[in-house]
């Protein structure tokens, strides 16, 4: 799938004038380090008016290629477009597959989700194992006596070998953890065997995901 800039007009949620400005529906980070890099700096879907010079978010889906790990993310902004990645999934690995290479692709809903997993695959980690050590990461804040519902988490991988975790609660509520990169190393080693048969098919790896293979597995 070739990387490709699409003009568009978009209306200010300010001022409500029309601005032309560009999107980009497929993102490569061998080809394009620059966009890469706005997705994981959070700057790569703001906008600037040209009439009264608010920011504003243009939000759109896109399609995130790792072509140095083979992973591709796939961000649907809409249900429609949910539903057109789904089924062109199979197009892309198969071009994958056809020069001899395997792809891994994922779908999220979220901006946030996409931000998060572009910095994880850009360190070359697995998203899967990120996944897990939520899980581990909520039953450490409930020893500790956090009791209330985790709405959703995120991570950040720092470039100082830690990996940080953020747990929304209720209300918003943040409870932030931080790990050193071997954990992630001792969960890859402890459930490398069960990781490898897991269906590399899914395209869905999130929290959800992961209390459901932790159950399986028995960890």
């Amino acid at each position: 799938m070739a990387e490709f800039t699409e003009r568009i007009t978009a209306v200010c949620p300010y001022c409500h004038q029309d601005n032309s400005t560009y999107v980009h529906p497929v993102v490569s980070s061998q080809n394009n380090p620059k966009l890469s890099k706005q997705i994981v700096d959070d700057i790569f879907f703001n906008r600037k008016c040209k009439h009264c010079g608010a920011k504003y978010c243009l939000d759109f889906s896109t399609l995130y290629r790792n072509d140095e790990y083979r992973k591709t993310i796939c961000y649907a902004h809409s249900i429609n477009d949910y539903v057109e990645f789904a089924t062109s999934i199979e197009e892309t690995r198969a071009m994958y597959e056809s020069a001899g290479l395997f792809c891994d692709v994922r779908i999220v809903r979220d901006r946030n989700d996409l931000r998060e997993k572009t910095r994880i695959i850009s360190k070359g980690l697995d998203d899967r194992v990120i996944e897990i050590l939520k899980v581990w990461g909520i039953e450490h804040l409930r020893k500790d006596g956090y009791n209330k519902k985790i709405e959703k988490a995120l991570s950040w991988v720092n470039d100082d070998e830690t990996i940080e975790f953020a747990f929304y609660g209720e209300d918003d509520e943040i409870c932030c953890l931080s790990i050193t990169m071997n954990k992630y190393y001792e969960i890859e080693k402890l459930l490398g065997k069960e990781l490898r048969q897991s269906k590399y098919n899914q395209t869905k790896i999130d929290l959800d995901w992961a209390i459901d293979f932790v159950a399986e597995n028995n960890y």
